[in-house]
């Protein structure tokens, strides 16, 4: 979904939403040249942002769509996020100072969802 917020536009995830981001991992290269002669096409139409906020969903139900982003800038402040528990995906809660899991207890170093 787009939205606007102080005028610019941005990316908003729903439960349809795939985020996919590319980290830098050693074995990546090896295992991308094993199969560049596959030369596979993606499933997806490549739109820009913009581009998403014209899709009309009930002519798209079964399409995907790839929307190549940069992220500029977190709003932390706007609360869009929870910690999660870095041994399983159970969101934490604060407890005094610290985050806690209802099963691993104190986590130190959460994950953000």
């Amino acid at each position: 979904m787009v939205t606007e917020y102080q005028g610019s536009l941005q990316l908003e995830s729903t439960s349809a939403t795939c985020i996919t981001i590319n980290p830098p991992l050693p074995d990546l290269k090896t295992y991308v040249n094993k199969f560049k002669y596959l030369k596979a096409q993606p499933s997806e139409k490549r739109i820009t942002v913009v581009g998403v906020s014209e899709i009309v969903p009930a002519n798209n139900k079964q399409s995907k769509f790839a929307c190549l982003a940069s992220v500029i800038d977190i709003f932390n402040y706007r609360k869009w996020y929870y910690a999660l528990c870095s041994n399983c995906t159970k969101k934490l809660y604060p407890e005094q100072e610290d985050l806690v899991c209802e099963d691993h207890g104190t986590i130190n170093s959460p994950k953000y969802m």
